[in-house]
């Protein structure tokens, strides 16, 4: 039987998961479905609960074996014994023996407790049938989609400059040019910056984005038909000359009818006598002025049905052919509008489709040269398996048999993944097993990763419909044990109410939910205000008038719609720790991963201001006519942003001589000996930021290098290389917060979803409930059917080239009325998407919920106000008798809105607000400190002479001639051409090999060796170079005592420094040597080399040469 639980916000989900689980594990069905208490072995490897976080998963773990351990014990207190007695029909003694042994099991084979994410099983699976998937077993998972299309971006753009002559590359590569030209000149059109060839711009992030939007997950279900069709690139170019074709056709009619009946009615002295409002768009069309963009009026609409009535009273004589003419045209531009603007949005945006295709299949390329796969696409590659195979056969390859699945958050899951779980339910339930679904879809507010509601709300249980329970949708089954009664009952009313307004009766049939805590008061309060600040400060006040009730600051959460309002909260909560001085809030303590972005804190943006100024003078002080100056002004401007000054006043000190002292500073940064990354960042910090700065933002400080040198630990060390990634990456980067600390939580509500909080503040509620801003792949076939629309079957299309499916933007799909239906499902689920998130927000608080909102200022807040007036007292009792629900689940909320007057800043302003309940005191009011310890200020030790105790000219003498040996033959490594020593040089510098002074020297020593005409056929003209490149030899090994063949091989590795193809077409290999001259060794070396080379190369001509670039002496081999 599958269970499908519908669990409303503090109705027990997790009690109910619980004990579901400890019931498969300690039970065994019987044939009339009941349970019996059971000795099975190891049956917790037959059960896999899955969830849809890492903390949900470890959360899930560590109540099971606590329950199972106090179940264990029969003195322990567990709230699930007495239902365990009673369903698994057995004695408590008899249950704590099972228990006892169930959880010995357990935790012996802990490894095969199957509690995990989803996507983490779906990894498991995937890398079991990982040659199916044409995958190595070792493949990488990408979690970063964002730059795992970037990546694809630069491979398309690179790809242009291709050699590749096959003639389907060429053909690719012409069409690829042609739409990315129509993208660069729309976005010349709309104003924005164009040119898409320069790398790491807005607009390559703005295609990157927009095809991220794109690969969606109706982009993933359709994947197959989609590609199928980009397969041959030239229908889109095929199916854009019949959009323009079909357009042209009735734009050509329309001007041509408009010009007809415009001479009619002239030559008849009867035009002047039409409304202006129809005769002037006839004149316009008529002259081929035909803006489709714009709506078309409703004036001409009407004139269509009834034109006489658009004729002024002294025409009303009008012979009825005129008057027909008009009525006539009239029809035919209601009739062709519509089709008009469909295909000029179609023809300004197909070319993204090509696009995306190409987009799509270099990344895809890149990850099979990368050996990975995008976790984002797990699902997809999975369901290609999963579909083709039984599930025995699965389970087979698995080693493993499940038989019960427990699926928790259900709303929550894609429509893949449900394709990929379904094969496995469904054998479970064949085989009699029992199963549970738990989710709620009144919480489903991550549509943006592609959860699909309506699977719990209706797929699933008509797929399953003679196999299926439904639990939590009546009220005796949905109990509210998280909140006071006040807030279960406001939540009850007001969202009756914004389900009756929205039409979303179906989806919030079962949100009235009983009160248990009924002797638990609570207190509710919405305020209406006249802007975000005074909200803010009203926040403000009941925070303060909390934490003096007793309240703890872990005790408060402030949720927002958006990180930006986070951040918002967060600077007015630091202010208000400023201004309260010794009071309740100071020793304020924010916790947040929205709003303490370490990259916007002022220390920060001071630090890599220099940065940015150290990087460029090392990149460009070195290039003829290098220009610092871009970078100079960043530096300066971040320095006086750092110390206070408003972005006008900081930019326009940036342009002055009071940049001077940010120029000081920075210049020493930059001149530092060493070039290590730590090391330039704490010479920064010491000569730059203010010992206040040091104290007061410690936290950032200490965060980002930590970031520095965890960067640095991997790869390339470099400061130029940092700086790419910081500001692809890590500006984004939020401080880490400790578990347990006791703070204020500010929070989106996506976060806060499956949290709980005593107190819950929502100051700037808004926003708008059918506004859908995301990309929608439309259909260009009728629904349910695979006819194609009407509006593609005119005779200039071929029905193979109109694509599947068309992305276009979800406002854009709006104003085409020929795709109202798919733009009116989009609307449906944006505003279940948009309530859901209010409901999650209301559900998340015990004892207090207040709410602030902006008056008239967005939909959201216009539909509550709606409610609180539909919902009075005749109106709660009508739906209280409809629905058959119990005495104080509902509250008219009518009766408890007032309009109030209060003085704010000395002003007196009116405004609305209801309250219910009363603000209630929690504890002791100086309970609420705890013991803080103070930070100490960020200490760097600036020893600018510790550098110069490791120079190079300061070691002994003995010393020296190694250190540049090893310096310049790095330098060579890097060299192709002797053009590339000066950026060989550099690159040595900035990965920390040379130092900064020593650059032009070691410069100047390399170009003299390289200016030798000997050395000039290493350099320059050759066919072919190897580099420091390994040569790897298998040799079969000999016993050391007898010199016999032992039989067994091993490898053994040799690594020239320079092997050359010449033009003669023989190979030269060349060592290069920069210390004392032993030839004899170093010959026998060279000779090695060139032995394996002639093994490798038979027939051709091996010459070796021993090169000493100091002294010019070359000896060969």
């Amino acid at each position: 039987m599958l269970k499908i639980h519908k669990a409303s916000a503090g109705s027990g989900k997790t009690f109910t998961l619980t004990k579901s689980y400890i019931k498969l594990l300690l039970g065994e069905k019987r044939q009339d479905g009941s349970y019996r208490l059971s000795d099975g072995i190891n049956r917790h490897r037959s059960i896999l609960a899955i969830t849809f976080t890492n903390k949900a998963t470890e959360e899930m773990k560590a109540r099971i074996v606590g329950q199972l351990a106090l179940l264990a014990d029969p003195n322990g207190k567990s709230p699930y014994r007495s239902d365990l007695c009673a369903e698994l029909k057995c004695s408590p003694s008899d249950l704590s023996e099972h228990a006892c042994k169930a959880l010995n099991a357990l935790l012996i084979d802990f490894g095969n407790f199957n509690i995990s994410t989803i996507d983490a099983f779906f990894q498991m699976v995937l890398r079991t049938f990982a040659r199916e998937a044409n995958l190595s077993g070792n493949y990488e998972v990408e979690l970063d989609e964002t730059q795992a299309v970037y990546m694809g971006v630069n491979a398309m753009l690179s790809s242009l400059n291709s050699s590749d002559g096959s003639k389907i590359e060429a053909s690719r590569r012409r069409q690829l040019m042609v739409w990315l030209r129509q993208y660069m000149l729309q976005k010349l059109d709309e104003g924005n910056s164009f040119n898409i060839f320069v790398r790491n711009s807005k607009i390559t992030g703005d295609l990157v984005e927009y095809i991220k939007k794109s690969l969606n997950e109706t982009y993933k279900l359709n994947r197959a038909t989609i590609v199928g069709y980009l397969e041959e690139p030239e229908r889109i170019m095929r199916f854009s000359a019949a959009i323009n074709r079909a357009y042209e056709r009735r734009r050509k009619r329309l001007a041509d009818e408009a010009d007809a009946t415009v001479r009619l009615l002239s030559d008849n002295d009867v035009l002047k006598g039409v409304h202006k409002n129809v005769s002037t768009p006839f004149s316009n069309w008529a002259k081929g002025e035909i803006d489709v963009r714009k709506d078309l009026t409703a004036t001409v609409k009407k004139a269509a049905v009834d034109p006489l009535a658009y004729f002024t009273k002294d025409y009303k004589n009008t012979p009825s052919d005129l008057v027909g003419a008009v009525g006539q045209l009239a029809s035919y531009v209601v009739e062709v509008w519509d089709e008009m603007r469909a295909f000029q949005v179609l023809r300004s945006n197909i070319f993204h489709m090509g696009i995306i295709g190409e987009v799509e299949r270099h990344t895809a390329e890149v990850q099979r040269e990368n050996n990975a796969i995008l976790l984002g696409d797990t699902g997809t590659i999975l369901n290609t398996i999963i579909n083709q195979e039984e599930a025995p056969f699965i389970y087979e390859r698995l080693g493993i048999r499940l038989r019960n699945f427990l699926i928790d958050e259900f709303q929550d899951t894609s429509r893949i993944q449900w394709l990929n779980l379904s094969p496995l339910v469904r054998e479970s339930l064949a085989t009699g097993n029992d199963n549970l679904i738990i989710g709620d879809e009144k919480q489903a507010i991550y549509r943006f990763r592609n959860s699909d509601p309506s699977l719990i709300i209706k797929d699933v249980p008509e797929e399953f419909a003679q196999q299926c329970e439904m639990h939590g949708h009546v009220i005796s089954e949905n109990t509210n044990w998280r909140s006071a009664r006040e807030i279960v009952q406001f939540n009850n009313t007001v969202f009756i109410s914004l389900a009756r307004q929205l039409g979303l009766g179906a989806i919030y049939a079962n949100v009235v939910q009983n009160v248990q805590h009924t002797d638990v008061a609570g207190y509710v309060e919405f305020a209406s205000y006249s802007d975000a600040d005074e909200s803010l400060d009203r926040m403000i006040e009941h925070i303060l008038r909390q934490l003096e009730d007793g309240y703890r600051q872990r005790d408060i959460a402030v949720l927002c719609a958006r990180r930006s309002e986070c951040a918002e909260v967060v600077a007015r909560l630091l202010r208000a720790k400023a201004e309260n001085g010794d009071g309740p809030l100071a020793d304020l303590q924010i916790i947040t991963d929205e709003a303490l972005v370490v990259g916007n804190a002022p220390s920060i943006r001071q630090i890599v201001g220099v940065l940015r100024y150290v990087d460029a003078h090392v990149v460009l002080s070195h290039k003829k006519g290098a220009d610092t100056t871009a970078a100079e002004i960043i530096n300066r401007f971040e320095f006086f942003r750092a110390m206070g000054h408003s972005g006008t006043e900081a930019m326009r000190m940036a342009f002055s001589d009071e940049g001077a002292e940010a120029d000081r500073a920075a210049l020493e940064a930059a001149e530092m000996e060493c070039t290590n990354v730590p090391s330039i960042v704490e010479r920064v910090v010491a000569r730059c930021l203010s010992p206040e700065t040091c104290r007061d933002e410690n936290l950032y400080i200490t965060a980002f290098q930590d970031m520095v040198i965890d960067f640095c630990s991997h790869g390339d060390a470099d400061l130029h290389s940092f700086m790419k990634w910081w500001d692809e990456k890590g500006c984004a980067r939020s401080l880490a917060v400790p578990e347990g600390v006791d703070g204020i939580r500010v929070m989106t509500i996506h976060k806060s979803k499956g949290l709980e909080f005593a107190c819950v503040h929502v100051p700037l509620l808004s926003g708008s409930l059918s506004s859908p801003d995301n990309m929608m792949w439309v259909s260009t076939h009728c629904p349910d059917s695979e006819k194609l629309l009407p509006l593609f079957c005119g005779p200039e299309f071929d029905k193979d080239d109109v694509p599947p499916m068309i992305p276009l933007k979800a406002n854009t799909v709006g104003k085409i009325s020929l795709f109202s239906s798919q733009y009116d499902e989009a609307v449906y689920d944006e505003v279940i998407d948009r309530l859901n998130q209010v409901y999650v927000a209301f559900t998340r608080a015990s004892r207090e919920l207040i709410v602030g909102y902006q008056e008239g200022a967005s939909e959201i807040s216009d539909r509550l106000e709606a409610a609180f007036a539909e919902m009075t007292t005749e109106m709660c009792a009508s739906v209280a008798e409809q629905r058959s629900l119990p005495d104080g689940t509902l509250v008219p909320l009518s009766d408890k809105t007032v309009r109030v007057v209060e003085e704010h800043d000395g002003v007196e302003e009116e405004r609305e607000v209801l309250k219910i309940g009363s603000q209630v005191f929690s504890g002791d009011r100086n309970d609420n400190r705890g013991e803080m310890l103070e930070m100490p200020s960020y200490y760097s030790l600036d020893n600018e002479e510790i550098w110069s105790m490791n120079r190079i000219e300061d070691m002994a003498d003995m010393e020296r001639p190694r250190q540049r040996g090893i310096v310049l033959h790095s330098v060579m490594g890097y060299v192709r051409h002797a053009s590339d020593i000066d950026r060989a040089v550099l690159r040595a510098n900035m990965r920390g090999i040379l130092p900064h002074v020593e650059m032009d020297e070691i410069a100047a020593i390399l170009r003299e060796a390289l200016a030798d005409s000997r050395v000039r056929r290493w350099f320059e003209g050759y066919r072919k170079l190897l580099r420091e490149r390994t040569l790897a030899i298998r040799y079969e090994e000999r016993d050391r005592t007898t010199g016999e063949k032992t039989g067994e091989e091993v490898i053994r590795h040799y690594r020239p420094d320079r092997v050359v193809w010449t033009a003669d077409g023989a190979i030269e290999v060349v060592d290069y040597k920069f210390g004392d001259e032993e030839s004899s060794r170093y010959v026998r070396q060279v000779r090695g080399y060139m032995n394996l080379l002639r093994r490798a190369y038979k027939g051709t001509t091996v010459r070796g040469y021993l090169w000493y670039p100091l002294s010019g002496n070359i000896i060969t081999c």
